[in-house]
């Protein structure tokens, strides 16, 4: 059983240190593996229950060294599906959901890089009309938890969305555990990797 953590700043210093780690391997990843791996974990949401009977998502916009996700968008858009992405508030450290029509026109660098919403191309879509949020992560574990970028982001988002989230992971960010406070960190009901689809089991499910 993993030891809990008694001290908010010891917990800090774990995740840090689990975030650091990981990142720097996956930032070890050629274009080239990232992009294969990718494919294969794109070729497994695909056939999943839960994204074939889904209309509307939330899902990141790849960034750097993550599991690429604009191939994906792009095939969703072209089924007809409702895709939003976030839209980032810095001082609130809120996301929204913004409907999308396409990458290309309706998304500029934002924050840190990332592709965000332009000012012009903001839809705002309710939290409750969402059926899937797949989200980036530096680190998750069997059991589901995930350590991300330090923001909180994703975390405050999934408390208040009742919509099943997909991890996206290469499987080297995948870990027996990872630290986390199972009152604030939100864990996700799958996570995707080259290899597999996780169906995280814990305790008390």
């Amino acid at each position: 059983m993993e030891k809990k953590i008694d001290y908010p700043a010891k917990l800090f210093e774990l995740k840090k240190n689990f975030r650091t780690a990981s990142l720097l391997a996956r930032d070890a990843l050629s274009a080239q593996q990232r992009k294969l791996k990718s494919s294969l974990i794109h070729d497994r949401v695909y056939s999943m229950p839960v994204i074939q009977s889904a209309n509307s998502f939330f899902i990141y916009v790849s960034f750097a060294s993550e599991v690429e996700t604009h191939s994906l968008i792009r095939t969703l858009l072209a089924a007809g599906k409702c895709v939003c992405v976030p839209a980032v508030d810095m001082s609130s450290k809120v996301m929204t959901p913004s409907r999308i029509a396409s990458l290309e026109n309706d998304l500029a660098p934002g924050c840190l890089g990332i592709l965000e919403p332009v000012p012009g191309c903001l839809h705002p879509v309710e939290i409750k009309t969402i059926d899937v949020v797949i989200v980036p992560g530096a680190a998750f574990s069997e059991d589901g938890y995930r350590i991300g970028y330090g923001g909180g982001y994703y975390d405050r988002f999934l408390k208040d969305c009742r919509a099943p989230a997909v991890g996206f992971a290469f499987a080297m960010q995948v870990f027996e555990h990872v630290p986390h406070d199972s009152e604030r960190d939100m864990p996700v009901e799958y996570i995707v990797t080259e290899n597999r689809v996780i169906l995280p089991v814990r305790s008390g499910n």
